[in-house]
């Protein structure tokens, strides 16, 4: 999907691969291999921007960190990708 969009509108400098907010991730063994939810989450962003960066280089891949997949992840992100998080607002 990632390279379709790039191919459809080439003028793009990034995409999104953000998870769905509900959660419900599989528990199955080969998911549960692949470590935390942020992980698993990372691991689709990281594939993405390799492959993305293969065939549009200098494109980057975009995720948010909230939620389920908030906590750090325990693998390099890609240096496409970009992870944005909201900051908590401070106490008063």
């Amino acid at each position: 999907d990632a390279l379709a969009q790039f191919a459809a509108d080439p003028s793009r400098q990034s995409i999104s691969v953000d998870p769905s907010d509900g959660g419900g991730w599989c528990e199955c063994e080969h998911c549960k291999a692949l470590g935390s939810v942020s992980n698993r989450a990372l691991t689709l962003a990281n594939e993405t921007a390799a492959a993305v960066e293969a065939k549009y280089p200098g494109k980057y891949v975009g995720m948010y960190a909230y939620s389920q997949h908030s906590p750090p992840p325990t693998i390099k992100a890609h240096p496409r990708v970009v992870i944005s998080a909201e900051r908590a607002p401070e106490s008063t």
